[in-house]
């Protein structure tokens, strides 16, 4: 699929809207996308071209003088020759194109020729390939009222236009659109799709790549909630009760996964490797083998401390089902990193947390602390959410793809 991807400026000049539409171009093209990003400003970033059309910058000194005139309410002469200018860019940079994702052209007046001329391709060869991305709406944004004349071309922001799908990056703002029609407008409106803005957890987490794709990285963020175990794999972790804590949060309905961060057991290997085996074999049996990662394994060596404080970054609650210990530096780690703790009652736990942890007996069974864990999840319930929802990858899974879909009729 060929997407062009409209603004008027592109990376790396800097802004909101800009970081969003070079997110998105790199998401598309990551997905198999053939992307064009069309900007009067802005420059080729990795995975996509770039065709400049000055005119489109509300630089240009012909948009600064024309906004200045339009503004006043006076549509000078110089706009329609301006129109026709950015309709011809537009048609060569958008040959080939199955779907234009045009961001803020369509409901904000920084470049009125610009919108026009996106309406006239919409009710001609485009129609219902071009996408209005709303960020903004100067319609409803009192800061913009002395500028919203009455009349064409400034009803374009009033009203929507024929052969353009609109999406905003909000239900707020989808609402605000929809009742900003019903007021403009007689009879049925268009539907509006919600598409929000997304995050990059690998970079915003600093987690280190290679890391995401042994952890399948889209795959976990789905999951909630996560807990992490960084413990070496030693019998006295007792580990068996955190895969059977997993279990009971399955059967409870909840999409649970355990990350297990340490190796075998330097001086016994031989007896690490065979407990290891018998935590295998008791995911196993407990149908969560997928939902069980030992990350050492997977990596072939131990992981790193960045690494390591990775995984604390995305996780939901810190587990410790340890049998004994005589510290417990994990403790101190999840308390930098915010992370509640769910840990088995030993007095040096204690000591060191007080009452900042949920403690659950030693004998405990797995449905206490699964009982605990889903008292602290809450406290990274947005953070999940966070990576659960506006991931660009789930963005683009849920949302992005299927209206890609609709629009080439593969939907």
């Amino acid at each position: 699929m060929r997407v062009a991807i409209v603004h008027y400026t592109a990376p790396p000049v800097v802004g909101g809207v800009e970081q969003i539409v070079g997110e998105q171009a790199s998401l598309l093209a990551r997905h198999g996308c053939d992307v064009v990003v069309v900007a009067g400003r802005g420059s080729q970033s990795a995975g996509s071209s770039f065709r400049g059309i000055p005119l489109l910058a509300g630089t240009h000194p012909r948009q600064r003088s024309l906004s200045s005139a339009l503004d006043k309410g006076i549509v000078p002469k110089a706009f329609i020759k301006t129109r026709e200018a950015i309709t011809r860019e537009l048609v060569e940079a958008f040959e080939g194109v199955d779907a234009v994702l045009a961001h803020n052209a369509m409901t904000l007046h920084f470049n009125v020729p610009l919108t026009a001329a996106l309406a006239d391709l919409a009710a001609g060869s485009l129609a219902g390939r071009i996408v209005a991305w709303t960020h903004d709406i100067a319609a409803v944004n009192p800061q913009y009222e002395p500028e919203m004349h009455l009349g064409p071309p400034w009803d374009m922001y009033r009203r929507p236009q024929p052969g353009i799908r609109y999406v905003t990056i909000s239900d707020t703002r989808r609402q605000e659109l929809r009742d900003l029609w019903r007021r403009e407008v007689s009879g049925a409106i268009p539907e509006v799709t919600v598409i929000p803005n997304g995050i990059d957890p690998i970079a915003t987490l600093a987690i280190p790549k290679h890391l995401a794709r042994v952890l399948d990285l889209p795959a976990i963020s789905m999951s909630f909630p996560i807990l992490l175990c960084p413990v070496r794999i030693t019998a006295r972790k007792n580990l068996e009760l955190a895969i059977e804590t997993l279990a009971e949060l399955c059967r409870r309905g909840l999409d649970p996964v355990l990350l297990v961060t340490g190796p075998v057991w330097g001086h016994h290997p031989a007896r690490s490797r065979e407990y290891l085996a018998s935590l295998d074999e008791l995911a196993s049996r407990r149908d969560v083998t997928d939902r069980v990662h030992f990350l050492a394994r997977a990596l072939n060596r131990p992981l790193s401390q960045n690494e390591v404080s990775a995984l604390y970054t995305m996780s939901t609650v810190l587990l410790l089902p340890s049998r004994s210990e005589g510290f417990g530096l994990p403790l101190l780690e999840a308390g930098l990193h915010r992370l509640p703790i769910v840990a088995s009652d030993l007095p040096v736990f204690r000591e060191i947390v007080g009452d900042g942890a949920w403690l659950f007996p030693r004998d405990a069974r797995a449905g206490r602390v699964a009982d605990l864990i889903e008292e602290a999840a809450p406290a990274t319930a947005f953070r999940s959410r966070v990576l659960r929802d506006y991931s660009w990858e789930s963005i683009y899974e849920q949302r992005l793809r299927p209206l890609l879909a609709r629009i080439c009729g593969k939907a």
